[in-house]
Parts: C-alpha cells; structure tokens; sequence
C-alpha cells in the first residue's frame, strides 16, 4: 500500500493529487508547528467595507474522488506530533480624532473571520480513521470604533478532530488532551451607537471530536477528551448614552459529537477533565433592543437515524477515577435605561443519545459534574419589556423509538445543577417570560428487553427566577422553575418492561420564583398584573404500559423546596391582580396499565433527617390597593400510583413522612384602618388558596384476588402539615381556603 507522509496538513492536501489515491490508500499526517495568522488594521478617523480573514490550518484532508485505506491525523507528541499552537487574530482600530471639525471614529460594513483547524477529513469512504489533538487554538476577533460601529459580522472559530465521510469499515478513533481552545468576538464603542443589522452575528465557536458519517461505521466510534478547556465569549460594549440596537451573539462549546446512519459495533463517548464556559454580553450606557444571545455547552451528543448493533456508552468522569467537569453557559444585558425585545437562552448539556434500536446496552453516567447556565437582563435606569429568558441543563438524555436488546443505566452522582434568571429593572418589568429548567436521568423508551435502571444521588438541581424592581410594577410575565431527577416515559404506542427501579438519595431540589426589590438600591414594588408563578420539583417519575417484573421508585435523604414569592410590595399603593402561584413536588410517582401477575410495584420513601422532606410555599404581599384574582396552590405528593389492573402486588410506604403545604397572604405595611397616621390595608376580593399533601395514594381499575399473599400494603409515618393564611385585610369578599392531607388512600 502506499503511505503518504507529511508534517504539515497545508501540504498534505496539496500532495495528494486527485488521481492518485483509492481504497489501499494509507495516509499519516504528523504536526508540530506553530501557527500565527494575524491581520490589524488602525487608523485615525472613519472606515467603511473592511474585511479581514485570518486562517490556520493543520493536516487537513479533503479528498472524494475514490476511498481510502486508514487514515492517521496527529498533533500529539505521545504519538508522533510535536504539539499544535495556533493563533488567528483579527484587529481593527480607529483611535478617532477631528476631521472638518467633527469627532470621527466610525466602522460600516466590517467582516472578521479567525479561524484554526487542526486534523480535518472530507473524505467518501475509509478503513480506520484515528485523530489525535494536543494544540492550543485561539481565534480573536476586535472591533475598536470610538463613534459607533454598524452592520458588522464576527466569526471566530477552533475546531480539531473533525470527520465527514459517507462509511468506515472499521474504527473511527477521536482523542483530545491537554487542549485549550479560545474563540472571542468583541465591539466596543466608547462613545457611539452600536448596530449589527440584520443576518449579521457575533459567533464564537470551539469544536473538538466531530463525525458525521452518512451511511454506516461498521465497527466503533470511539471519542475523549481529557484534560482541555473551551472558552467561547462575545462582547458589545459601548459608551456615551448610545443605544445597541438589532443583533445577535452565540457563542458555543461542543465535545464529542457523533451522526451516523448506523454503527456496526460499540459508541463510547468520554470526558474528563473539561471546562466549557460559553458567554455572551452587550453593555450599553443607553438602552439595549432587539437582540438574541445564545450561549450553549455540549459534550457527548450522539444521534443515530438507524441502529446501533452493540452498546452506547457515555461517560462524564468516572466514578473510581473522578475529574471534574464544569459547563457554564452565561448571558448579558447590561444597560443604563432600557432593555427591550431581547431573548436570552443558556444551555448546557451533557450526555444526549437518540438512535432508532440499540442490540444491547446503554450506559449513560456522570459525576462530580458542575452545569450553571444564567441569565442577567439589567436596566439600571429604566424600563425591561418583551424579554424572554431560558436557562437549562440537561444531563443524560435517552431516546430510543425501537427495540434495546439488553439493559439501560443512567447515573448522576456528586454533581449539581444550577439554572437561573434574572430581570433587574428601576420602573417596571412587563410581557417578559423566565424558564430556568434541570433535568437528570430522562428516557423515553418503546421496548427495552432488560432492565432499566436509574440513580441520582449526592446531587443537587436549583431553577430560579428573579423579577426585581427599585420601584415599580410587573405586568403580563410569566416564571417558571423546573427540576426532574429520573423519568422514564413511552416512545410512540407504549413501553412494555421487565424491570425498572429508579433511586434518588441525598439529593436537593430546589424551585423558586420570586418578584422583589432589587438588591441595587431597591425600595419596593408597586403592583404585579397579570403574573403566573411556577415552581415544580419531581423525582422518581415512570408513565409507561406494563410492568412484566418489578418496579422500584425509592427516595432516601431528600429535601424538594418548591416556593413561589412577592415581597417588597409598597403598603401605601401596592395592588396584587391576576396572579396565580403554584408551587408542586411530586416524589414516586407511576402511571401505567397494567402490574401483571407474580410482578411488583414498590414505592419507598425515607424522609428521615434534617430538612429532607417536602415543602410547596406561596407567599404574597400586598398594600393599600389590595389583591384581585389570585390563585395559590400548595402540593406536596409521594408514592402516586395510577394503573387499569393490579394483577400482582403494590407496596407503598413513607418513613418520618415530612410534608409541609402553605399559602399565606399578607399586607406588607402596619395593620390599621385608614385612620389618622395609620395605613389602609386595601381589599381582598377572588382569592382561592389551597394546600394539599398527598402521601401513598393509589388510583385502580381492578384489584387482585392472589391467594396467600397480601395484595396491597400502604404504610405511612410522620408529620402533615397544610395551611392557608389571610392576614390584615381591611375588608375581604369571595375568599376560599382548603387545606387537606391525606395518607394511604386507594380509589377506583
């Protein structure tokens, strides 16, 4: 066969010529090189159509007009290659000055492009393919313009370990180590407006392990990274009282990537040992409009359209031999007046496989993992209105709409999960809404002919959402707060198992919603309109068809916060209309059709030990223009079953049981009449506060007649406690309070 050597990937590409490869082709490219592309431009007064492209490239294969053989792509010295350095830079400078007695110092019209690329193929069809990276990239993009800066586009990008075929006969082999990747966009304007136009964007993008192969690998897919760090940043800043008007930052993180059509054998996805921060960040001294900033963090995302013939592995550390890996996706919108018409979206995530069957096992584990996506609206001295935030982390993500031959695991121990949003303006917050959502351990399943298993412990998720006011209102918003460790739900027609037990252990949940003053000089606030709060927590949730086995759902040392929050409110004007709170936690809950006969659905919950239990909060207060239409909610669930026929047997049982359901409604100033030097209290008029704990409560169509054997058992210990509260009204009308607990209840 014959073997190409080369020590760079420039002239690598350039010595195979078109005619001269095929199928018995072996092709080896080594690097160890320093690579600077670097492009600056700085002058004194105005600029308009300027364009700049800084470019690195290392061993780079495109080559489709016949197959090859095995192909090895190398920057690591361990094999072979002598280290990668890489640096794609993009300048451009106007230091501004007088020119006809103006102050000048604009940029029109401007494109940046840095790019690195180290071990690329585009190739038909090969053998082996194995790549190598051990490189530092940094891709830099920078726009200085004193007086404003418009209609402009930024591109910054590193990529290592890329691959696009049509097949693989055999292995596709990715490793990454002791890799840093840097990609950065800036603008700054010190005095000027700043606007991006439209189809214009600042995008930063580092990209390490990627194939995407049409057809078939008929053996493994085989990705790591160890070691590394990806940073991805975009910047707007700008000064004078100018506003930022109309655009667009993303800024991106992404580690093992796989898509095929199908693959033959084994995937395993790994990483140790990672950092990805991906931030986005426009700072305004005037006012900020009509933007969108996406900030999203990605490692191991598999996507299979066919089946995957052996088994998936996907791995975040691991458990003998724990690295720590942190994600951290984070948006910006900092103005001194207004901030308008923005949408703001945060995402990390980790371990994400969809393949149509899988012939035998998925593993999907992760541990010491830190997620934190964020997002920050912030109007120093003005309005916020028509922004829309989502936060989320998502950890172990499973969809199969066949067949999995063997056994399904999923784990997340020693890791937390942090979401959160936050609207901070003076005078008011208006049509806005929040989302801040973690979830571990999902699958969604049609027919899985082992067993099913999922753990999360030593884990903490926290979603919240801030809506804070120096003075002023919020009207038409929405926030919502979501947790869910463990759900297992049907693929199409339904989900048929043989087993499934799901755990979760010395865990917290935390959902939280609140509307205040904020922490920056913040006084009170004088009304909310129109507001939904929703904070949700859940645990251990299974909807599926038929239990053929065994279903265990247990949680052991949790503690679910659910809580929902206006305070701050002005006692001499502050009016509470149309609101609704609702504040859930659910542990153990199953819905399905049938238990058949000799199998068992068993639901244990330990709530033993200092703040493990249940508590769903709403809390309200209100001034002198009272409340109007408000709605308040409190529920705390464990051990629901829902089913058509018990054919086999049901266990329920809750120990040191501690659930705690509540609303309150409370004027915020001193209680009084109107009267001289005391304050008016207002009226309550529709308000509706119900509180319900609910522990082992089981739902059937037809129970079972088993002779010698106790069909049902439901157990309960512990404390319930479910209240509503009404406190200093001056007058009420159309008031309803329920407060319930129920323990062990079995209905048709």
């Amino acid at each position: 066969m014959k073997k190409f050597l080369t020590t760079t990937a420039i002239a690598s590409a350039l010595a195979l010529p078109a005619t001269a490869a095929h199928e018995s082709t072996d092709v080896t490219q080594t690097v160890g090189a320093l690579q600077a592309a670097l492009n600056s431009i700085v002058i004194n007064f105005d600029g308009t159509t300027i364009s700049q492209a800084a470019t690195n490239a290392a061993n780079l294969i495109n080559y489709t007009a016949d197959d090859l053989h095995d192909v090895f792509q190398t920057t690591d010295p361990s094999s072979g290659g002598g280290g990668l350095g890489q640096f794609a830079v993009n300048s451009l400078v106007s230091t501004g000055g007088f020119s006809g007695g103006v102050f000048t110092g604009a940029f029109v019209d401007v494109t940046q492009a840095a790019t690195n690329v180290a071990n690329s193929i585009e190739a038909v069809n090969l053998e082996d393919l194995d790549q190598r990276l051990e490189a530092t990239q940094v891709a830099i993009n920078s726009i200085s313009g004193p007086t404003g800066i418009s209609d402009f586009n930024q591109t910054a990008v590193n990529a290592g370990n890329l691959a696009t075929l049509n097949s693989a006969s055999n292995d596709i082999d990715q490793d990454v180590d002791d890799t840093v990747q840097t990609a950065s966009n800036s603008a700054v304007s010190s005095q000027g407006i700043i606007v991006m136009g439209a189809g214009n964007i600042q995008s930063a993008t580092n990209v390490v392990n990627s194939a995407t192969i049409a057809a078939s690998v008929d053996d493994d897919i085989l990705q790591d990274v160890d070691d590394s760090l990806q940073e991805a940043s975009n910047l707007l800043s700008n000064g004078g009282g100018s506003s930022i008007f109309t655009f667009d930052q993303s800024a991106v993180n992404a580690a093992n990537l796989a898509t095929a059509a199908h693959v033959g054998d084994d995937v395993n996805q790994d990483v140790d040992d990672l950092d990805q921060i991906a931030s986005n960040a426009a700072v305004s001294t005037g006012s900020i409009f009509n933007g969108v900033q996406t900030a999203t963090n990605v490692a191991n995302s598999l996507t299979v359209t066919g089946a995957v013939d052996d088994d998936i592995t996907q791995s975040v550390s691991e458990f003998f031999n724990i690295q720590p890996v942190s994600q951290s996706a984070s948006n910006v919108a900092d103005a001194d007046i207004d901030v308008g018409e923005m949408v703001q979206n945060a995402v990390n995530a980790a371990n994400l496989a969809t393949a149509a069957s899988v012939d035998d096992n998925v593993d999907q584990y992760a541990f010491d993992l830190d997620q934190d996506a964020d997002n920050l609206a912030f109007a120093f001295f003005g309005n916020i209105n028509l922004v829309d935030q989502a936060a989320t982390n998502v950890v172990n993500s499973l969809d199969i709409d066949g067949t999995v031959g063997g056994d399904v695991d999923q784990t997340l121990g020693f890791s937390s999960q942090t979401a959160g949003n936050t609207l901070d303006g003076v005078f008011s917050i208006s049509n806005s809404t929040q989302a801040a959502v973690n979830a571990a351990n999902l699958a969604t399943l049609m027919t899985v002919e082992g067993d099913i298993d999922q753990s999360f412990f030593a884990a903490g998720q926290t979603a919240m959402n801030d809506a804070l006011l120096v003075i002023g209102s919020v009207s038409a918003s929405d926030q919502e707060a979501t947790n869910v460790a463990n759900s297992v739900s049907a693929a199409g027609a339904g989900l048929e198992i043989e087993t499934l037990d799901q755990s979760v252990s010395f865990a917290t949940q935390v959902a939280a919603n609140n509307i205040g003053a904020s922490p920056i000089q913040g006084v009170e606030v004088t009304g909310v309109a129109n507001v939904n709060q929703t904070a949700v927590n859940a645990a251990n949730l299974a909807t599926l068809q038929d239990v053929n086995v065994s279903l265990d759902q247990s949680v052991t040392g949790l503690g679910q916060l659910a809580i929902n929050t206006v305070v701050d409110v002005d006692a001499s004007t502050g009016g509470i209309s149309d609101l609704t709170q609702a504040a859930t936690n659910v542990a153990n809950s199953a819905t399905l059709d049938d238990v058949e006969a000799s199998a068992t659905l068993t639901q244990t919950a330990d709530m033993s030990g200092f703040l493990n239990g249940q508590a769903a909060l709403n809390y309200v207060e209100f001034g002198m223009n009272g409340v109007t239409n408000a709605t308040q909610t409190a529920t705390n669930a464990v051990n629901l079953a829902t089913l058509d026929d018990l054919r086999g047997t049901l266990s329920q049982e809750v120990i040191n049981g501690a659930q705690i359901a509540g609303n309150l409604v409370n004027y915020s100033g001193f209680i009084g009449d109107g009267g001289p030097n005391l304050d008016s209290a207002g009226t309550v008029s529709g308000l509706t506060q119900t509180a319900v704990n609910a522990a082992n409560l089981v739902t059937v169509a037809t129970l079972p007649d088993i002779g010698g054997s106790l069909e049902v058992s439901q157990a309960y210990s512990g404390f319930q406690l479910s209240g509503n509260g009404l406190y200093d009204a001056d007058t009420i009308n159309n008031v309803t309070q329920a407060a319930t607990n129920v323990a062990n209840s079995i209905s048709h």
